[in-house]
């Protein structure tokens, strides 16, 4: 997984952008809120920008009980909500941004299939983070 490292053949693969420069294909990172500088750059939630204050996001759908399954494997939903939204829920995010920009019409086809397609998440082979990059 290289979000933050450079590849040898290809340099920086994401830049950090503000929220003020949002675009279509960007990743937000919802970030893990701690006191510790270690721990404050991991994140608990990824989802991607559609356009228009629009994100996309897939997550495990939680139980009538209101808990989450405890097996790593869990049916999933992939969603869009706005931002703000997201905000109130998330909290703090960080967002990236793909130095060679993505290709929008590819990206609007992955999205709407993706809005249109049942998928397990699993907490180490389909998770949002994946899911993210996959439509980039």
């Amino acid at each position: 997984f290289r979000l933050f490292k450079r590849s040898p053949e290809h340099g920086n693969i994401f830049e950090e952008v503000p929220e003020h420069k949002l675009q279509p294909g960007d990743i937000v990172l919802f970030l893990l809120e701690s006191s510790s500088q270690e721990l404050s750059s991991i994140f608990r939630h990824a989802a991607v920008s559609c356009g228009d204050g629009e994100l996309i996001q897939f997550r495990r759908i939680q139980s009538s009980s209101g808990l989450t399954s405890s097996s790593v494997t869990a049916p999933a939903l992939v969603t869009k909500e706005g931002l703000g939204t997201m905000k109130k829920k998330w909290g703090k995010f960080k967002i990236y941004h793909k130095t060679d920009g993505v290709a929008l019409n590819d990206f609007c086809e992955k999205v709407k299939e993706a809005m249109n397609n049942d998928a397990k998440y699993d907490f180490m082979k389909n998770n949002c983070i994946y899911f993210a990059l996959s439509l980039l």
